[in-house]
C-alpha cells in the first residue's frame, strides 16, 4: 500500500503537483514520475541554499549598501519561507539544467497555485520579482563573479559563520579574547595565531560548502518536463 510519509510534502519536480507517495521509491500518483528519496531532499535542500544566500543575505546586504555606503549590519535572517525555496527550483533548474523559462515559468505558477489551495493561502509572486531572483540565483552560482566584492565579502562571511562548527568558532573567539586582555609583549603573537585558525576554519568550511551534495545540471534538465501535460 502506498504511504505518503511526512518527508514528501514537497512537489513533484516535474509536474509540480503535490501528489508524491513514498513507496520503494518517491512515486508521483499525478504523472508518473520516480526518483529516489536523496536525489530528492537534495534538490530542495540545495534550492533552500541557493535562496537564502543567493538573494537574501544579498538584498539585506545590498539594501545597506543602497541606503548608507556600507556594510555594517551582520544580523542572522530568518530562513526561507517554505515557498520561497519551491519556487526557487524550478529557477535553478532553467539556470544550470538548461530548461526552458516557459517551462520555469509554468512550474513556478502551478507551484503557487498548488501551494495555495493546499494551504489555504493566496500567496502571489510578482514576474518582476522572478526576474530579481533569476539574476540573483545566476549571480551567485557563478560565484559573484560580476558582483561587488563588498557584497561578495559579507555574503561569503555570512556563509563561514552559519557553517563553521561550533567548537571551531569557540576556540578561535577564545584565542582572540585571550589577545585583546594580553600584554602588548603577547597580544602580537597571539592575534597572529588566531589570524591563523580564523584561516584554517574559513578552508576546512568552505571546503565543507563546495562538497555539499546538489542536483547535477543533467538531473535538473529532466525536471519541470511534465508541468504542461
Amino acid at each position: 500500500m502506498h504511504q505518503k510519509s511526512s518527508t514528501m510534502d514537497l512537489p513533484c519536480p516535474s509536474c509540480a503537483s503535490f501528489t508524491l507517495v513514498d513507496d520503494k521509491s518517491i512515486q508521483c500518483s499525478h504523472c508518473g514520475y520516480t526518483t529516489r528519496k536523496l536525489p530528492l531532499t537534495t534538490a530542495y535542500e540545495y534550492a533552500s541554499f541557493v535562496f537564502r544566500y543567493g538573494h537574501q543575505f544579498r538584498h539585506f546586504y545590498e539594501q545597506q549598501l543602497i541606503e548608507t555606503g556600507s556594510i555594517t549590519n551582520n544580523s542572522d535572517l530568518e530562513m526561507p519561507h517554505p515557498l520561497h525555496v519551491l519556487i526557487s527550483l524550478p529557477l535553478i533548474s532553467g539556470i544550470s539544467g538548461g530548461v526552458s523559462w516557459f517551462l520555469v515559468k509554468g512550474a513556478i505558477s502551478t507551484l503557487i497555485a498548488n501551494y495555495n489551495e493546499r494551504h489555504q493561502t493566496d500567496f502571489e509572486i510578482p514576474d518582476e520579482d522572478l526576474k530579481i531572483l533569476n539574476v540573483n540565483f545566476r549571480e551567485f552560482i557563478n560565484n559573484f563573479a560580476d558582483a561587488d566584492s563588498r557584497l561578495r565579502n559579507a555574503v561569503f562571511e555570512a556563509m563561514f559563520s552559519a557553517e563553521c562548527s561550533e567548537q571551531e568558532k569557540k576556540k578561535i573567539l577564545q584565542l582572540q579574547n585571550q589577545a585583546d586582555e594580553s600584554s602588548p609583549s603577547q597580544k602580537k603573537d597571539l592575534e597572529a595565531k588566531a589570524e591563523k585558525m580564523l584561516e584554517e576554519a574559513m578552508k576546512k568550511t568552505f571546503k565543507k560548502i563546495a562538497a555539499r551534495p546538489k542536483p547535477t545540471p543533467e538531473e535538473l534538465s529532466q525536471f519541470w518536463l511534465k508541468i504542461i501535460d
